[in-house]
């Protein structure tokens, strides 16, 4: 079975946009869905709306006030729009891509793009247009039609594009089909029922619908999201299934990838990066990567000769190994206190992974890293504000920063309740937590299930088990393991008893990340 990412990977990346497209490829997809449209100059983008106003932002993030049609504008007038920061802010800068700059990117990935079936209702210039692309920078290009009249001009046109036909689906229309497209690469799609596909009227996938459509033809299901909709695709044979993100190519075989690791590039470690490659190799890891600290709560102490050099000793790994893959990331701490820092650090080097957590807390007289504060001193008020003050800024950096991973999220839990043994009740933070796993889930970033606790007097994951059952119950899907090991021998630590509980909680795969694209495996 094939996968289709609609409008590219949606889930974690702006859609109809090159890194959602980009991230398609490198992950796996086989085909990439997009929209064309025209701007009021004749120029084919890549734009779903009608209006710029739902994806579109000011360069400073502000909305759109009144709404703007992307056909009365030009096309420089629409690269004055940031196409990027309604998903997250690590996308501000992202442009409104046009139809060549897919094509160009698709043939040189070698992965098929596939045009939405809007092409069909261009006027005639319109069309020509697009055709002209098509014809221009070739690869692998697929054409959608509602109407089959429309694809036999497609395939006059293009005698070895492939056909997609995604109109109604009655007896006759698939039997004018199968003598129309005879020796064509044709495949027919009917929508599987769901909430996104409730609005479609005409019929939708059964089981004798789509045995009927693959006695002759492909059979292509639009659009899933669950692992319970992949089940009945392939039940129904299935030859491609067109997704938002949430379901994924897998890679297959990978023991774990540790994505939170550190070296003596960090203040608190001493550790060679040698001696975890040599762990990593040991303990049969897949990967690991090397995100040394750069911790904006202190900028006194930012050192981008520092970040640079684990970045460049993490590379000179990967460039010799053989059965581990060694990425380059960045763990920041606080990026919202320091927003000129953390655009600075973000951009030193082409990092694999950018970690946001939060080390210190806002909190009179205790504003030194939460690992060195007596908490013995608090009474049970005390306690309970500092953890609301530590919550309420993790929610600002899950908003405002720019990362792939928010990490150990209930991390000052290491030293009230493991270091002083003081019980915590996070109950009273429930709504501000939901928060923070909703924005997660809405940028597209991960979650870290952070394992470093394990065995410890804080014998427990951050976050713990009832978070990520809400991070999941919420819609979460994207975890990556993390050991945050300072010593080598700590890579990978409690990996194996961590995966278990995951799958107790119905998770079905972890991420890595290379290039800031996430990589999904299974568990």
């Amino acid at each position: 079975m094939k996968f289709q990412a609609h409008r590219g990977v949606v889930t974690e990346f702006p859609e109809n946009t090159m890194p959602a497209f980009i991230a398609a490829a490198a992950q796996g997809y086989s085909y990439i869905e997009a929209d064309p449209a025209m701007t009021a100059d004749g120029v084919c983008v890549l734009f779903h709306d009608n209006t710029l106003n739902r994806t579109c932002r000011k360069p400073n993030g502000e909305p759109l006030e009144k709404d703007i049609l992307l056909s009365d504008i030009t096309y420089r007038e629409a690269l004055n729009y940031d196409a990027g920061l309604f998903k997250a802010p690590k996308f501000k800068g992202t442009e409104i891509p046009t139809l060549e700059d897919l094509l160009r990117f698709a043939k040189e990935a070698n992965i098929a793009v596939k045009l939405d079936n809007r092409v069909e209702k261009f006027s005639e210039k319109d069309l020509e247009t697009v055709f002209h692309t098509v014809e221009q920078y070739g690869g692998r290009v697929g054409f959608t039609g509602a109407t089959i009249d429309y694809l036999k001009r497609v395939a006059k046109r293009f005698p070895n594009a492939e056909i997609h036909y995604d109109g109604p689906v009655y007896p006759e229309t698939l039997e004018t089909l199968k003598t129309t497209f005879k020796g064509r690469a044709l495949t027919v799609w009917l929508s599987l029922p769901s909430e996104l596909t409730s609005w479609v009227k005409v019929p939708r996938a059964d089981e004798a619908l789509c045995a009927a459509i693959k006695s002759f033809a492909n059979l292509g299901l639009w659009i899933l999201e669950t692992e319970e909709q992949l089940k009945k695709a392939e039940e129904f044979g299935a030859d491609v299934i067109e997704t938002t993100g949430s379901l994924k190519p897998m890679e297959t075989g990978l023991f774990a990838a540790d994505c939170h690791s550190h070296t003596w590039f960090s203040h608190d470690s001493d550790c060679n990066p040698e001696e975890s490659f040599s762990a990593a190799k040991e303990k049969g890891l897949y990967a690991f990567t090397v995100t040394d600290h750069c911790d904006l709560e202190f900028p006194e102490l930012f050192s981008p000769l520092n970040m640079k050099s684990s970045a460049h000793a993490a590379k000179r790994l990967n460039d010799r190994a053989d059965k581990v893959k060694v990425f380059s990331g960045i763990e920041i701490g606080a990026g919202n206190r320091e927003p000129g820092l953390e655009s600075i650090a973000v951009g030193l080097c082409h990092f694999d992974a950018v970690i946001a957590s939060l080390h210190s807390v806002n909190y009179p007289g205790y504003c030194q890293p939460y690992s060195g504060v007596d908490f013995s001193k608090f009474n049970d008020q005390m306690i309970l504000d500092y953890l609301k003050a530590y919550f309420d800024e993790l929610l600002l950096i899950a908003k405002t920063c720019n990362y792939d991973i928010l990490a150990h999220l209930t991390c000052p839990l290491r030293y009230i309740s493991g270091k002083y043994g003081i019980k915590a009740d996070l109950s009273a933070f429930k709504e501000t937590i939901d928060e923070i796993l909703k924005t997660v889930i809405q940028s597209g970033a991960a979650l870290e299930v952070n394992t470093s606790c394990l065995g410890s007097a804080y014998d427990e994951l951050m976050p713990n088990r009832d978070i990520l059952k809400r991070y999941r119950d919420l819609g979460g899907r994207m975890l990556t393991l993390g050991a945050d090991a300072h010593v080598a021998n700590r890579l990978a630590h409690g990996f194996e008893n961590t995966k278990k509980v995951l799958k107790s909680l119905g998770f079905t795969h972890l991420y890595y990340y290379k290039k800031r694209v996430g990589h999904p495996y299974s568990i």
